[in-house]
C-alpha cells in the first residue's frame, strides 16, 4: 500500500511533527487492519465466513465503505461471493463477464483498477446499487496458484 500524507507548505518543527505522528498512525492503522484480517483467515476453513468476515474488518479498520469479492467460475466469469455495505442489503446472483464493469476491467486486464469517483467512470455498471458514486473504487485481482 503506497501511502501519500498530505504535507502544508508551513515547514516548521511542529508541521512536520504533525505530520509524522499522522503518518505514524495511519500506518498503525493499516497494520492493525492486516492483523485482524489475518486472525479472520486463521479462524475459519469456511470460504464464505472468511470472506464476509474480512470485509467486516476491512470496514472496521481501515475504514472500506464498500467491499465486495468476486471469485471466478469454471464458465470465466465473476460471481458475487460476498458484499460489505453497511446496512444495505446486496443483490442475490450478481455475474460479471470479462470486461464488463470496473470489476469485470480488472479480470480482463489482470491489473489493479483504482477509480478517483466510481460514478464518473463510464466502466461503472452499478449492479450491485451498493455504491457511493462519488467514493473512490479500488480493483484488486487475487490470484491463487491455480489461476496464475
Amino acid at each position: 500500500m503506497c501511502v501519500s500524507p498530505f504535507i502544508p507548505p508551513v515547514h516548521s518543527n511542529k508541521v512536520i511533527s504533525y505530520t509524522m505522528q499522522t503518518r505514524a498512525e495511519l500506518i498503525e492503522y493499516e497494520l492493525e487492519a492486516l492483523f485482524e484480517v489475518g486472525k479472520v483467515l486463521n479462524r475459519s476453513l469456511d470460504l464464505q465466513s472468511a470472506l464476509d468476515g474480512v470485509l467486516q474488518k476491512l470496514h472496521k479498520y481501515a475504514e472500506m465503505q464498500y467491499g465486495v469479492v468476486t471469485l471466478l467460475g469454471f464458465d470465466g466469469e465473476l460471481r458475487l461471493s460476498a458484499a460489505y455495505a453497511g446496512g444495505k442489503m446486496p443483490p442475490g446472483e450478481v455475474r460479471y463477464g470479462p470486461g464488463e464493469g470496473i470489476i469485470g476491467s480488472v479480470l480482463e486486464e489482470k491489473t489493479t483498477i483504482i477509480i478517483k469517483s466510481a460514478g464518473g467512470d463510464l466502466r461503472f455498471a452499478g449492479k450491485l446499487g451498493l455504491y457511493d458514486l462519488d467514493l473512490p473504487f479500488i480493483g484488486v485481482p487475487i490470484y491463487s496458484r491455480i489461476t496464475q
